[in-house]
């Protein structure tokens, strides 16, 4: 393990916890920022092994976090789909607003109600 790089460990991470899975007994699974040092390769894997895994185990909720751009989760999603994995309205991403990060004054830096945004 020490030999792999950032975004090879946190491949094999992902892949340990979904192997650990099959295995438990809790009605949930959650990862937080797993995708961080993966390159966009690794990502679009892991996603779209995430996404039908979730699929597979429909009895069980799954919440993933992730500061990367939530187009490659639609592209996951895209990609498991025409598998037939993936059925209508099954993920549901939600995105924060982007922090407020130019001048110093009250409320710069993102304070109680500028969170917000969308779901998909």
């Amino acid at each position: 393990m020490r030999q792999l790089s950032g975004g090879e460990r946190s491949f094999a991470t992902v892949c340990f916890a979904l192997a650990l899975g099959e295995f438990t007994a809790s009605p949930f699974r959650a990862m937080d920022e797993f995708d961080v040092y993966m390159d966009a390769v690794n990502r679009r894997v892991s996603l779209a092994s995430l996404l039908q895994n979730a699929a597979d185990a429909a009895h069980l909720q799954f919440l993933l976090l992730t500061p990367q751009d939530v187009a490659a989760v639609h592209a996951a999603r895209d990609e498991v789909a025409a598998r037939g994995g993936v059925p209508p309205g099954f993920l549901r991403v939600i995105t924060m607003a982007a922090p407020d990060r130019g001048g110093g004054g009250e409320g710069a830096g993102g304070g109680p109600g500028r969170g917000g945004g969308g779901a998909d």
